[in-house]
């Protein structure tokens, strides 16, 4: 370090560690190796991106972004059904966000390499280019200087899905939801499906809660894990299905959007699993 260049801040330090780690799994989307480390591999009617040494498990991406403030659906009920009204069953309603790559020190150096490898993942396996039809999990915006990772996460499963032991989940009866219609669906949902929550760690490593989602992710630059699949062998749609979110750097509240008000419209809080941090 130059006599005339100041020393890196806590705040500094701490994100250059967490992004030598990223680099360290193998699976950091700002990595030149991650295409040795990945592969895409059928899965029944579609495809899944998985690890090259152990192609039996997905790969875990990760990617260190800001979450954007713009269609922002990153909630407990996925803003259903107000938010999508083509959607009559709140069993396919999905928890979506933008998470638009940092380009903050110390990801700035990263970024052309991203470019080129989402670029890359997203031509191994469309038949289709990036033009903005809809296949793609990412876009290049405003003139090819941003980049943004469409990002989902199913919020219902069926219970015959449910496959984790000794995983205490969520009642439906108990899932926050933001308004009456939600919470009459989800009632009826009860019967066959279970609700499987984010898992999302704040700043100081907490676990947030599902009605806490937006509090603590909406503008935040965060560390985001997720994998790639697509629903159909040839030319279907590729999609980024969140693992896990750590806040890096907390939102500010003037960069927020307006809150909704949540309710549970039952008594307790809703519990969650214990899972390990990122």
């Amino acid at each position: 370090m130059s006599p005339n260049t100041p020393a890196p801040t806590r705040a500094e330090s701490r994100l250059e560690t967490i992004r030598t780690c990223m680099i360290e799994t193998g699976m950091y989307i700002g990595d030149p190796k991650l295409l040795a480390n990945v592969q895409w591999v059928s899965m029944g009617t579609g495809r899944q991106l998985r690890r090259m040494d152990y192609p039996n498990e997905p790969a875990v991406l990760c990617a260190a972004a800001m979450i954007a403030a713009d269609d922002y659906y990153l909630t407990a009920d996925g803003g259903w059904p107000d938010r999508v009204p083509g959607t009559p069953n709140i069993a396919n309603a999905k928890a979506t966000c933008i998470g638009t790559v940092a380009m903050s020190a110390p990801f700035r150096g990263d970024w052309e390499t991203t470019r080129e490898n989402l670029a890359r993942l997203h031509e191994l396996v469309s038949t289709t280019s990036n033009d903005g039809n809809g296949d793609a999990f990412y876009r290049e915006m405003a003139h090819g200087t941003r980049l943004d990772i469409q990002l989902e996460h199913v919020l219902f499963k069926l219970r015959k899905q449910r496959q984790e032991v000794g995983i205490d989940y969520p009642s439906i009866g108990e899932w926050p939801v933001h308004s009456l219609t939600a919470r009459e669906a989800l009632d009826e949902l009860n019967r066959t499906h279970y609700a499987s929550p984010l898992i999302v760690y704040d700043f100081n490593g907490g676990r947030v809660a599902p009605d806490a989602y937006r509090g603590h992710l909406q503008c935040a630059l965060a560390q985001i894990q997720f994998t790639l699949e697509q629903g159909e062998c040839e030319g279907g749609v590729c999609e980024a299905h969140v693992k896990a979110i750590r806040v890096l750097r907390p939102p500010t509240l003037r960069g927020q959007r307006r809150q909704y008000t949540w309710t549970r419209w039952r008594m307790g809080p809703a519990s969650v699993p214990e899972m390990d941090q990122i």
